[in-house]
């Protein structure tokens, strides 16, 4: 194994182990579900690539409280539209700027598997 290969391997090696890293791949309806798992003191994200003036309409459910939120990075900094701590959430987010946007969850106490739909609208 080369240096830069081993080099990248370490550097991945603990984000295999903290957290649930998703991409998010449309259906032909323009539909995305999943179950995810998540455990204590981790966190699980789900992101894609969205345009200018999309409406994407969300919808989770686990089976505990849970931080929630929506956001992108512009630069350094992270901006986020949308955040909550509950057991499940919905709504739909109005995209603003083209930007990558994630779905994260965090704070679960016990291992959880959150159910998540995401939906393109017209």
């Amino acid at each position: 194994m080369s240096r830069h290969a081993a080099a990248l391997l370490t550097a991945l090696l603990p984000l295999a182990v903290q957290a649930e890293l998703v991409p998010i791949a449309w259906d032909a309806q323009g539909r995305w579900e999943a179950g995810l798992a998540i455990a204590p003191k981790k966190f699980a994200e789900a992101c894609t690539a969205l345009k200018q003036g999309e409406r994407i309409r969300w919808r989770w459910q686990a089976t505990q409280p849970l931080k929630f939120n929506i956001h992108y990075h512009e630069g350094k900094a992270v901006r986020v539209p949308v955040q909550t701590e509950a057991p499940s959430g919905e709504g739909t987010l109005e995209v603003t700027l083209t930007q990558d946007y994630c779905w994260m969850w965090s704070g679960a106490t016990g291992t959880d598997r959150i159910t998540v739909t995401l939906e393109r609208l017209p």
